[in-house]
């Protein structure tokens, strides 16, 4: 979902210009980790181990991160400071009026609170319109839990890519591709192993994987997104979900 619509739905409005660095270490690394993860999944089974792995590879990728922040300039730091800042005025809307966010121990307390609770209603939600309507808990997961859950991150890529700033777009979408494929399934490995049938994963972790690497080799074509690059990324999240559709439909 992020992948698709945070970075395809911002290549759509405006074509996205990025760097060479971001390619090369951002761009491939979310391809290799896809990889990855869906040979750790496909076994059927997301075990204490697999998390243990996926937390560890998260380690050097932050470490890299930080490392290619302190060779920065100071010009490109301050550069990243005021995109971040402006990323928090993209976000810190309240119930129609504007707030302003600020560094701080309350704010960090409020938005873990906040992303808490939003993540219980969402959670009871999905559950419960599962059993009323007899739908997959697995497809309202990939679709109307993963779009409640992804829309602070599509709604600051939009704002973002309509003011100029596509690059936080493409930034904060690989960012996230990244903390979930690593971190988010890594806790849940860690915390509660899963056992599930394998063939379930294929669809999802197929088109996945395959927008993964399109990504990357739309970028390294002149190190920008097109907007039928962004179609095409769009394209894709609705190309899993027709595929579990059809597959749930036909009873396997």
């Amino acid at each position: 979902m992020t992948l698709a619509f945070v970075i395809g739905l911002s290549a759509l409005m405006v074509p996205i210009r990025t760097t060479r660095e971001v390619v090369l270490r951002d761009a491939v690394f979310l391809a290799t980790v896809t990889v990855v993860v869906a040979a750790l999944l496909l076994d059927g089974s997301l075990s204490g181990y697999d998390g243990l792995a996926l937390v560890a590879l998260f380690v050097p990728y932050s470490v890299n991160l930080l490392i290619a922040q302190k060779r920065s300039q100071p010009a490109e730091l301050d550069a990243a400071v005021a995109d971040m800042r402006i990323e928090l005025e993209m976000t810190g809307w309240l119930f129609g009026r504007k707030v302003e966010i600020r560094a701080g121990l309350r704010w960090l307390v409020f938005g873990v609170v906040w992303a808490v609770m939003g993540a219980q209603f969402i959670v009871f939600g999905a559950i419960q319109l599962s059993a009323s309507s007899g739908i997959s808990q697995w497809v309202l997961g990939i679709t109307v839990v993963a779009l409640g859950t992804s829309l602070p991150d599509i709604a600051a890529a939009y704002h973002a890519t309509r003011k100029g700033y596509s690059d936080l777009a493409l930034g904060e979408g690989l960012g996230a591709c990244v903390v979930t494929s690593l971190l988010t399934l890594g806790i849940i490995g860690i915390l509660r192993g899963a056992v599930y049938p394998p063939l379930l994963l294929v669809p999802a972790l197929g088109v996945v994987a395959v927008t993964s690497f399109l990504l990357l080799v739309f970028m390294l074509g002149g190190w920008n997104l097109s907007r039928r690059a962004g179609g095409v990324l769009v394209a894709g999240y609705f190309v899993m979900v027709a595929l579990n559709l059809v597959f749930f439909t036909s009873g396997g």
